[in-house]
């Protein structure tokens, strides 16, 4: 698994994705894997996978993963619309695992994306989407912060501000 995650060529992550497991050793592995080796054929897959995870540290993997998916796509800004039009389809708590995504590729069109939960009357999910742009990783994220800072009850949301 180690020497797939380190050569990055659609083999391995077919490899990687192929491998059905229950084992937790095994399941982490493959998850750590993917951000070096999933292709943009991934995504569905890797969607699946994410939607499906419980564990935390397996969802910041794959969101990691899809990140790089997207980053590294010549179609980033279509894939991101897709990503953006997808989770704005729903309400479901599910949609707050994709903010980190889009904090992560920190474009404009997914500020608009998580923006759209600032207000949501789902307490998780105006929570998840205000901590993620407490995460953004561009500073287009700012003037909403801003925003949030002088109409916001802090106390209300459990937020972690971390450094990366």
């Amino acid at each position: 698994m180690d020497i797939l995650s380190k050569r990055s060529n659609n083999a391995s992550s077919k490899a990687v994705l192929a491998i059905k497991t229950t084992n937790p050793t095994v399941e982490e592995a493959i998850n750590k894997a993917l951000p070096n080796v999933a292709q943009e054929s991934d995504l569905e897959e890797l969607f699946n996978r994410l939607n499906n995870t419980t564990d935390p540290k397996s969802a910041t993997l794959l969101q990691k993963a899809v990140v790089n998916v997207v980053q590294s796509s010549p179609n980033a800004k279509g894939l991101t619309g897709k990503l953006a039009a997808n989770i704005s389809k729903s309400a479901a708590p599910s949609a707050a695992k994709y903010f980190p995504i889009f904090a992560g590729l920190g474009d404009d069109q997914s500020l608009q994306a998580v923006g759209n939960y600032v207000n949501n009357n789902n307490l998780e999910l105006r929570t998840a989407a205000i901590t993620s742009l407490s995460s953004w990783s561009s500073a287009n994220a700012l003037p909403k912060l801003v925003s949030l800072s002088r109409t916001e009850k802090m106390t209300t949301y459990s937020i972690r501000f971390t450094e990366d």
